[in-house]
């Protein structure tokens, strides 16, 4: 089942730039899909109206089955809870334990009580979380940060 996808599509800006230039891409559930380039490529502008916080020019994105372009201000949850992003710098909360970042992370897409338990202890086998759980995140490793943010996008 496609979870993302993106269909011709085109981003201009009024400045002239154009970030994406026809882009067409499928991503199935399940699928991660790492994105890199140089400057200015148009990484940070495909998120960005994947999460619909930016329009595309022209072309259709569709996450999970709904249409980005026709969802209300009011629902963008119901895409951003479908799609985690792991940024280039770490959103993770400096002065909460990882465990505390995790869980308010997911309380936000209302996973909560026994759901969140079973999510968490899920990554903390997959991302050996256990043994810093109750660390705060400024006292990790760059490693373990990043199997942090990872955790985070995937909850």
């Amino acid at each position: 089942m496609d979870l993302i996808r993106i269909k011709n599509v085109n981003k201009t800006y009024k400045t002239g730039v154009t970030a994406i230039y026809d882009l067409t891409l499928t991503i199935e559930k399940g699928e991660f899909l790492f994105i890199i380039g140089s400057t200015g490529c148009g990484k940070s502008t495909l998120i960005k109206m994947l999460y619909r916080e930016e329009k595309p020019t022209s072309g259709k994105i569709i996450v999970g089955g709904i249409d980005v372009a026709k969802l209300r201000n009011g629902k963008v949850y119901k895409i951003r809870r479908k799609i985690g992003v792991v940024f280039q710098n770490s959103v993770l909360d400096q002065t909460l334990s990882v465990y505390d970042n995790l869980k308010y992370r997911a309380s936000l897409y209302d996973i909560t009580g026994n759901e969140f338990k079973k999510r968490f202890e899920e990554l903390s086998k997959m991302f050996e979380l256990n043994e810093i759980k109750n660390q705060k995140v400024k006292t990790l490793s760059g490693g373990q940060r990043r199997r942090v943010d990872i955790a985070r996008a995937i909850i």
